[in-house]
């Protein structure tokens, strides 16, 4: 299996069925906010577990590119501010699938930063 793919906005999962009860596992799971980010992974149903984060600071209202690429068990995410981090945890490489799933999430969609995207790649 390929594990070095690149993404933008999204987590990366294994193949299996989709249920609300039980997401798939993910090496993947990149949050992305105006003045934060977390890189966590999710393991048998239960919440996202932060492997690594950290804060920056945008201006609003303007779009944030980001990436995600995955080697083995190392993931390097290039941050909307410029930096890169590098990130290392087992489960990275082992719960990396064959496919990707990217989201747009507002915690209060009234007050929150508005959320969408202008393009994305996936693959």
């Amino acid at each position: 299996m390929n594990t070095q793919r690149k993404q933008q906005f999204g987590a990366f999962w294994k193949t299996q069925p989709i249920t609300t009860a039980s997401p798939p596992n993910s090496g993947c799971h990149l949050s992305l906010g105006r003045t934060s980010w977390i890189y966590g992974k999710i393991l048998n149903g239960q919440p996202v577990t932060t492997i690594a984060s950290g804060s920056y600071s945008l201006s609003a209202g303007v779009p944030l590119e980001a990436s995600v690429r995955i080697s083995g068990n190392t993931a390097t995410v290039n941050l909307p501010d410029g930096t890169v981090q590098i990130i290392t945890d087992t489960d990275i490489g082992t719960n990396a699938g064959p496919w990707a799933t990217i989201e747009a999430f507002q915690n209060d969609a009234a007050a929150d930063d508005r959320t969408g995207f202008y393009k994305s790649w996936l693959g």
